[in-house]
C-alpha cells in the first residue's frame, strides 16, 4: 500500500502515518503516541502497567513460535537482524 502511495517502503508509509496521527490526536510526537497507546492498551487488557504487558507478550510469542524462553527468542531476533543488517551492507 505505502509503495502505490509514493512511499519508498513499508517503513516509510508506517513512521508517516504515524507521525500523522500523532499530531492530529494532539500529541507532541510519535514517541508519546505510542507511549500512551501502550498504556491505554495494557490497563484495558488489565495489565499493572506498559512493563508488565510487554513481558507477558514476549512470553506468549516466544512460546508460541517454540523457543524455550524470552532469552532464547531474543538472541535468536538479535542474530536474525544482525544478519539481515550485516547482509543489506554487502548488498547481497
Amino acid at each position: 500500500m505505502g509503495v502505490n502511495l509514493g512511499f519508498q517502503n513499508a517503513s516509510h508509509f508506517a513512521k508517516f502515518t504515524t507521525r500523522a496521527c500523532s499530531r492530529q490526536l494532539g500529541f507532541q510526537n510519535a514517541s508519546h503516541f505510542a507511549k500512551f497507546t501502550i498504556r491505554a492498551c495494557s490497563r484495558q487488557l488489565g495489565f499493572q502497567n506498559a512493563s508488565h504487558f510487554a513481558k507477558f507478550t514476549i512470553r506468549a510469542c516466544s512460546r508460541q513460535l517454540g523457543f524455550q524462553n524470552a532469552a532464547h527468542f531474543a538472541k535468536f531476533t538479535t542474530s536474525a537482524l544482525l544478519v539481515i543488517v550485516k547482509l543489506k551492507s554487502l548488498k547481497i
